[in-house]
């Protein structure tokens, strides 16, 4: 019985490794084959990339070559006066930011204020109540004592 099980095992090992390895090499001959064409394919594309890409390049360096020096410093004013509208609104949006903020904190500062009072009032009560329990229990005593006297 020892023998057969060894023996279906070594045949199911040596079955294993065989699959494995045929599943092995395939995959590898169907990445191989994958490469060479994605290889192909991106050598195409770059070139014709490469060469549109060197065109439009030289037309656009022609154009600015072209173009007269007031041509450019014209360019250049609605450029500056662009940049300067958007930093204009940018400060002032965080002006408007920064003045939410300022009220924000007069109005913390007040709930703050508020509290203390509260907290003082509160303080007062209990003070008062104290008192009047004390006040009270006095009045108690003293309505005790008229009665044993």
């Amino acid at each position: 019985m020892k023998n057969i099980n060894r023996k279906t095992r070594i045949f199911l090992g040596v079955a294993t490794v065989i699959s494995l390895a045929s599943a092995v090499a395939g995959m590898i001959k169907v990445r191989s084959k994958y490469k060479k064409q994605d290889r192909f394919c991106e050598f195409e594309e770059n070139a014709i990339e490469t060469e549109d890409d060197i065109r439009f390049w030289e037309e656009e360096y022609l154009k600015e070559e072209e173009k007269s020096e007031e041509e450019k410093q014209q360019e250049f004013r609605e450029l500056s006066v662009t940049v300067l509208d958007a930093l204009f609104k940018e400060v002032l949006f965080i002006s408007e930011k920064v003045k939410s903020v300022e009220e924000e904190v007069k109005k913390q500062s007040e709930y703050k204020e508020l509290l203390e009072e509260l907290e003082s009032c509160k303080e007062e009560i209990i003070s008062l109540w104290e008192h009047l329990e004390a006040l009270s229990n006095m009045r108690e005593e003293n309505i005790i004592e008229k009665d044993r006297g």
